[in-house]
């Protein structure tokens, strides 16, 4: 949303988002995010550099060097402490409630739904 924002002119809504104008004209310097955090079906991850720490639905932290390991096997959680605290922390500083939305026109809501690529259980077509 910033860069097309920033390429309409238009006022950006307060996000967490970068624009993406100097990587895409090769003109200034890229802003970065220090960290990533996402959240998926109960799922938790944060990124920070190299450093990937995972959380499973039901499960414990994973710690994971991306720069060594890039399949995440090897679990480093209980050898490097520090780095896990850290990256829990800003997991749990990040999330934030669902927030339920509102819909406001349910025929329409349910024509995107029948309209949609994928099948709920429907028979294929022959």
């Amino acid at each position: 949303m910033p860069t097309l924002s920033e390429i309409s002119g238009a006022q950006c809504p307060k996000t967490d988002g970068l624009s993406l104008i100097p990587t895409l004209t090769g003109k200034g310097t890229q802003k970065e995010h220090d960290h990533l955090y996402w959240e998926y079906v109960g799922q938790t991850a944060v990124r920070m550099k190299n450093w990937k720490a995972y959380k499973a639905k039901k499960g414990e932290w994973k710690l994971f060097d991306l720069s060594q390991d890039i399949e995440e096997k090897k679990d480093l959680a209980a050898d490097q402490p520090v780095i896990l605290k850290k990256l829990v922390g800003i997991a749990k500083s990040s999330h934030q409630p669902i927030k339920p939305g509102v819909v406001y026109d349910r025929e329409l809501s349910a024509k995107d739904r029948r309209q949609a690529p994928h099948s709920r259980n429907q028979p294929k077509k022959k």
